[in-house]
C-alpha cells in the first residue's frame, strides 16, 4: 500500500535518484546528490518541501513544492517543481495522491493556487492534468541559460 507523507532527511538518497531519473527522461543532463537535496529540502531556511510516495521501505514518487508570489492575483501560490512517479508504479494512482497532498499543502498554507508547468510533449501527463480538472494557461514558460544568459547580463542582448 502506498502511503504519502512528508519527505524526512533519511529519504534525501532516494529523492536524489529519483530526481536524476526524472531529469534524464526529460533529456535534462541535471543530476541531484544526496548533499544537495538536503540543502534544498531539509535544511533549516530551505526551498522546497518534499512530498512522498512510500511503498514497503522503499520511494516510488515524489511531488516538489515551493511557495511564490504571484503579482497577477496579488497572492502567495504554490509552484510543483517536480512531480515523478518511478515508471512501473504509473497509472496506479500515486500521481494523483501527490496532487492531492500538494493541494491540501497548499489550502493549508492559506495559498491561493498550485500551479506547475508540463512540457508540450508529455501527452500522457497532460492528459492526467485535464482528467483532474487542472488547466493549461497561455503563458509560455521561457528561459534564458548557458550562452544566452551571459549575453543578457552583459547587456549584449
Amino acid at each position: 500500500m502506498v502511503t504519502i507523507r512528508r519527505g524526512r532527511p533519511e529519504d534525501a538518497a532516494a529523492l536524489a535518484r529519483m530526481i536524476s531519473a526524472f531529469n534524464a527522461e526529460e533529456g535534462s543532463p541535471g543530476r541531484l546528490g544526496e548533499n544537495m537535496v538536503t540543502d534544498l529540502c531539509f535544511k533549516e531556511g530551505a526551498r522546497y518541501l518534499a512530498m512522498v510516495a512510500e511503498e514497503g521501505a522503499g520511494l516510488v514518487g515524489y511531488a516538489l513544492i515551493m511557495d511564490f508570489f504571484d503579482t497577477e492575483p496579488c497572492a502567495w501560490c504554490s509552484y510543483m517543481q517536480d512531480l515523478y512517479v518511478i515508471p512501473d508504479w504509473r497509472s496506479q494512482g500515486v500521481g494523483e495522491r501527490l496532487i492531492a497532498a500538494a493541494a491540501r499543502y497548499t489550502l493549508e498554507e492559506g495559498r491561493h493556487e498550485l500551479a506547475w508547468h508540463v512540457r508540450d510533449h508529455n501527452s500522457r501527463g497532460r492528459a492526467f492534468y485535464a482528467r483532474i480538472g487542472a488547466v493549461e494557461q497561455t503563458p509560455i514558460p521561457v528561459t534564458l541559460s548557458g550562452e544566452a544568459l551571459k549575453r543578457a547580463a552583459d547587456g549584449a542582448v
